[in-house]
């Protein structure tokens, strides 16, 4: 089957809860789903003050 594909908006306590989740439980989603759930884009507005290690680490993994 084919995986599906999720698209994040924003990266707040929700958008940023949501990416979370999906990223650490993402054999247990799939297995149970019987997909493997893809993040496909993100949204959001972020000023460069508020960048956490986490989100450059997930910038980095989008943009490659």
């Amino acid at each position: 089957m084919k995986p599906v594909k999720v698209g994040i908006c924003g990266l707040g306590t929700v958008g940023g809860g949501t990416f979370n989740v999906l990223t650490r439980n993402a054999q247990d989603i799939a297995r149970r789903a019987g997909r493997e759930i893809i993040i496909a884009q993100v949204a959001t507005v972020i000023r460069t003050r508020m960048w956490t290690p986490a989100l450059w680490q997930l910038r980095q993994t989008l943009t490659m």
